[in-house]
This record gives structure tokens, sequence and C-alpha cells, in this order.
């Protein structure tokens, strides 16, 4: 063994230690402070990688809000919250907050479509599919062609009281499928093929339709109206939604579902704070872990949208245990369900809070943060975006809250944006907005593989997730451990 002097002995000693607290940080950034030290080191990719791997695996099968599969999801976090030392933030000391659903199985046999000659009929399961629920109307057919994510629908009277047959929307935006569904009386969706019918959580109440229709299907339904020009491509630009009249005739539809009552988790976890004064307040840090579950034989596995944010939340809160002493106020940590469903987690747990919201200094949302932002239609390639990431929403309410997120991020050097402010209402941080309560976005953009199956755990960059999990750990901490909870200055 070569013989090292004492000097350079100690001097590579402490290079070893310093390393220990040099997580990958992006070029230029600071080290982090003494107080913050031990939480952010503890920031691992392997274990992004490793909790990734289960919670998007095919054990979980796209963890699909109400299936066995999201339940397995909810009782890992959960097992997980447990391992760190955290505390149970649910109801009656659980890890869980039921959030009421109704689970419903189509009726295939009952259900129907009848075309405007009253003889032909689609048959549910094979043409046509139907989103469980009880429900039977009689209306005028339009057809809706839509294209780009950006697409938003202007002529909302030319929908209105219609049954919707909507092509291309599964590539366009959440909001514009909300408003297509609250407008019409019925939305069906043309697909190649109908996803098999299937146990569905359906929101409590609900009545109205929604579903898939074949193309085929489609196209003998404008053949018999008399418009067969309605289901061709009218040359429809980017970003827009053209609105086809669907004749004189009316189709009937009807939909008939066994349903019972069930309860789907959002899961809870909870650090106390070290102030006795102000431990009643909290940040709120959260993520959904819900996806879209499995459609056939067809996995739709969710690794960045959202299985990236559960695991950086799950990185956050391991931060948060091993820091040290805690910050003055609480940190809640919440993983959503429902949220592809329409926000119905957040939504619940904030009309039903477990804590007073007045109690909410802040929400911080991670919802897809482990990918670079890739748009081939803008020419926007992911190459140039591995530093990137979008802060929606913190210029909102609060003006204290973003310029806390901007200093913080000296210790991790994100490149910010601020183009996607139009996904503001779209995920679960809104809920919490519309209450008045601060909150802010984290969002690595969107890639051709958002809401299909090859959403994968191998197209993730854990060194830009696990930087997420630094940076909302450092914001967190910082809003927590002030002296003054952050002003509300703003109107959303």
């Amino acid at each position: 063994m070569r013989f090292i002097p004492p000097a350079l002995l100690a001097l590579v000693l402490l290079s070893s230690c310093l390393s220990s607290f040099a997580p990958a940080q992006y070029a230029g950034a600071e080290i982090v402070p003494d107080a913050v030290r031990r939480g952010f080191a503890s920031i691992k990719e392997e274990d992004c990688r490793s909790w990734l791997s289960v919670l998007a695996g095919d054990e979980f099968e796209g963890r699909g809000t109400g299936s066995p599969g999201y339940q397995k999801a909810a009782d890992f976090m959960a097992a997980k919250f447990k391992s760190f030392g955290l505390k149970p933030g649910g109801e009656k000391g659980s890890w869980f907050q039921q959030v009421p659903f109704k689970r419903a199985r189509l009726l295939t046999e009952s259900s129907f479509c009848v075309l405007p000659d009253g003889r032909t009929r689609l048959t549910a399961g094979r043409d046509v599919t139907f989103f469980p629920a009880e429900a039977e109307l009689e209306a005028p057919v339009v057809f809706l062609h839509a294209r780009g994510v950006k697409a938003r629908l202007k002529e909302r009277k030319a929908i209105r009281g219609k049954i919707v047959i909507a092509f291309g929307v599964a590539d366009t935006n959440r909001q514009l499928r909300f408003r297509l569904a609250a407008r019409g009386v019925a939305l069906l969706r043309v697909v190649e093929k109908v996803t098999p019918p299937r146990l569905e959580p359906v929101r409590r109440g609900s009545r109205r339709i929604v579903g898939e229709i074949t193309i085929a299907a489609a196209r003998r339904l404008a053949e018999a109206l008399g418009v067969p020009e309605a289901v061709q491509d009218p040359g429809v630009a980017e970003n827009e939604v053209k609105v086809i009249p669907g004749g004189d005739g009316k189709l009937k539809i009807r939909v008939e579902s066994e349903i019972k009552s069930i309860g789907v988790p959002n899961v809870v976890a909870m650090l106390p704070g070290s102030d006795p004064e102000l431990r009643h307040e909290f940040v709120v840090i959260g993520s959904h872990l819900d996806h879209l579950g499995k459609r056939g034989g067809t996995i739709f596995y969710g690794a960045d949208d959202d299985g990236s944010g559960s695991t950086a939340l799950l990185s956050v809160a391991r931060a948060f245990a091993r820091n040290g002493k805690a910050p003055r106020r609480s940190i809640l940590f919440l993983a959503f369900c429902g949220e592809e469903l329409g926000l119905v987690g957040s939504r619940y747990y904030t009309d039903h809070p477990l804590h007073p919201l007045e109690n909410v200094v802040c929400e911080l949302q991670l919802d897809m943060v482990g990918r670079n932002e890739e748009n081939k239609r803008r020419g926007e390639r992911p190459e140039e975006n591995v530093m990137t990431t979008h802060l929606i929403g913190s210029k909102r309410l609060s003006t204290e809250l973003h310029d806390l997120i901007i200093d913080q991020n000296r210790y991790v050097g994100f490149t910010f944006e601020y183009d996607e402010e139009d996904v503001y209402t779209r995920s679960d941080h809104y809920m919490f907005a519309r209450k008045g309560i601060p909150v802010a976005f984290f969002f690595s953009g969107f890639h051709p593989d958002y809401h299909r199956p090859t959403d994968t755990v191998d197209k993730i960059n854990f060194e830009k997730l696990a930087n997420h999990a630094r940076l909302v750990f450092l914001v967190a901490h910082a809003a927590a451990d002030r002296k003054q909870r952050l002003t509300v200055d703003k109107k959303r």
C-alpha cells in the first residue's frame, strides 16, 4: 500500500465528506446551507429509479383510480412514509382519506345506441362503449375535429344539447375534453377500437354520458344522418377545433350500469412542526398517484404522469425525515387519487380537509417532473430542455412564494420557463388555489409519450426528477420555517 502524507490524507477525507453532501445539482448551483444539507443530500437518483420502477411497473397496472393496481400503489406510498418515520395524516389515525366513488359495471346487454333510421343499433362493447352511468337521451349529433394540445372550443353554442362525436381530442387537452362533456349532452371519442367494458370508478351522482365509438361506427352514423363527409378530416389547423352539424336526425342512447359505493384513498402523511405556536400551520406538498390504468391488455404505465411526481414526493418526505430538526410549521404530504378523472381527490380533500384550510401556507405540486420537454410541431427538442422546467401559478396569489422559489433555486440551478400557464387549472394545486391558497406547480413539460402506453421508466431523466425533489424540499422548508407566513397579495 502506498504511503499517503497526513496532510494529503486529510484533504482526501475532507473531499470525500464534502462529496457525500454534493448531489448532482446543475452547473453553477451554490452549496446548500447547513440547516438543510442532510435532507438535501438524502435525495438520490438511484432511489428514485428504484421507487419509480415499482410505481410504474407491471404489478401496479397503470394505477387506475379504484383499481387493484391503484390500491397497491397507495399501500406502497403509505409503507414508505411509515418507513421514513412520518406520522399518518389520514382519517382515524390511518394513512388514507377515503374519497367516495361509485364503482360501476357497464351492462352491455341493455346499453345501446339506436341510429336515426330506427332499425340499426350500435352494439355496446363492440361499436361503442360508455363510462358507466345511468342515463337515457335522444338528441341531435355534431361531429367535432380537434388538433393540438392548446386546442380551444370557440363554437360553444354549436354543441350545446348535442351528442358530440369527437375526433382527435385524446391528443388535445383535459380542459377541452371537460368542456365538450359539460356542454354536450354526450361525448363519444372516436377510436380505432373501443376499450372493453370494465369496472370503472365514477363520481358520485354522475349521469353524463361519456364513451368511445369506433371509426367504422362513426362512419355508419354519419352516412345514416346524410353527412358522410363529416367523418373526413376538414383540414383542422394546429390548436383548432371545427364542428360539423350532423343533419336533422337524432341518436338515441341508453346506458345502464350495475353500481355500488366504494372509497378510493388519498394517501396522507405528516411531519409535525417544531414550533408549538406554529405547528398548526402547514405547507402541503402534493402529487397525483393515479394514471390511466389498464385498457384491454395494454398498461398505461404513467412513469412521468405522475409516477415521477409521486417518486419526487417520496424523496421530499424522506429528506424532511432525515434532515434533523423539523421546520417551525408542519409539512403535509398528499398523494391524490382521481386526478385523471378531473382532480377528484384534491377537490374532495379541499372540500373535506383533514386540517383547516386557513392554516395551509401554500401548496407545492409535483406533476410530470421527469422528462425533457419535446414538441416536434414547435421544433422543440429534448436535448434543449435538459435543465429547464416550468413554474406555473407561482405569481398568481403570492409574490413572496414566487420570490422564495427563485431564491432557493440558486442551490439547484433550473432554468425556469413560463410558457405553459394555460395548464394552470389542470393539476391538483388548482383545487387549493380556488380556496385562495398560494400554489406553485412544478412541471417539466409535455412529450410525445403523454397519455400513451409508452410513458415508461426507461425514458425518465432521473437527474431532473431528483432535482425537482431537491428544489421542492428547499422551498417547502423555507416556507415552513419562516417567522411570518407567506403573504397573499393577489387575487387568483
